[in-house]
């Protein structure tokens, strides 16, 4: 692909239209809308110190539904039937049709190795591609920057998304599992030894440094443009509101209401319903059949 020459202007108060213009043919353009997030004045380092112990303790319910997708799925593995290359071929398209049309656009966002701000584009997921990203980011960095080769990666695990993989070529944004959203960070290379003459020299490593500012790195106008991001939902326990109601859970029943829970339980155990988990139901089953009735009386 050629070297691409590019023009910005503001399409709105917090972004920032990028156009790429062909040097060969002036007629085709592709306009890519940035957007440049900071993070709040008054945000912590950490925000997971303030989450409360409960936040990562899964409730009955989650528990009862993760056992529950994991049989399912390991049903599904055991009885679905062979297919051929072919029927599998077509499955695989069809499903890339469904998410196609379920996530038309895909949001990248683009992390600096401060890790306190970053930029972000809007994409077609069915027909962008890698290049495609990397060209965005190139017209986002200023222009004395832009004749420094980079590399897309994500990370934990990491996984490095090189813009001259053969394996990667031709791959929709789709078929790199980027829909409907992902997070890439950004690292700088050293200059190939054959441009190293014919372009200025720039020190990679302080371009790579977490001291760098973005607004070192990216064009004016998005600087200017800047807009914090969205402050994560407060986890405090003692902030309870209606609305809140359903994140602090409802209050703990009575002794009366308990009293009245436990006579049924045992009820139910008593008649076969089974309080546990395992078997077809019975008395000794385990409680995996149906409810019986509260009242069995006709």
């Amino acid at each position: 692909m050629a070297e691409p020459s590019s023009s910005s202007s503001s399409a709105s108060p917090s972004s920032v239209l990028l156009t790429s213009i062909s040097p060969v043919d002036p007629s085709k353009q592709r306009t890519f809308t940035a957007r440049y997030y900071t993070q709040p004045a008054s945000s912590t380092a950490s925000t997971g110190a303030d989450l409360p112990d409960s936040y990562f303790q899964p409730t009955a319910q989650e528990l009862q539904r993760a056992h529950a997708q994991a049989i399912s799925h390991r049903e599904h593995l055991v009885d679905r039937p062979l297919l051929t290359s072919k029927l599998r071929d077509q499955q695989r398209a069809d499903k890339q049709r469904t998410k196609a049309n379920k996530f038309p656009r895909t949001t990248i966002r683009i992390r600096f190795h401060g890790g306190q701000s970053l930029l972000e584009g809007q994409f077609n997921s069915a027909t962008d591609k890698l290049v495609h990203v990397y060209e965005f980011v190139k017209l986002a960095l200023q222009p004395r920057l832009r004749h420094v080769p980079f590399l897309l990666y994500q990370s934990p695990p990491r996984q490095e998304y090189r813009r001259d993989d053969p394996t990667l070529r031709g791959k929709s944004l789709l078929d790199l599992d980027f829909a409907p959203s992902t997070s890439l960070y950004l690292k700088f290379l050293p200059p190939p030894p054959s441009s190293q003459e014919t372009t200025p020299a720039i020190d990679v490593d302080t371009l790579n440094a977490t001291s760098t500012s973005p607004s070192e790195l990216l064009i004016p106008e998005l600087i200017q443009a800047a807009t914090e991001l969205p402050r994560p939902p407060s986890f405090d326990p003692t902030t309870t509101t209606g609305d809140n109601e359903e994140a602090t859970g409802p209050p703990p029943p009575s002794s009366e209401e308990q009293k009245k829970k436990d006579k049924e339980e045992r009820l139910r155990k008593l008649l076969g319903g089974g309080g546990g988990g395992g078997g077809k139901g019975g008395m000794f089953g385990g409680g995996g059949g149906k409810n019986v009735p509260k009242n069995t009386t006709r």
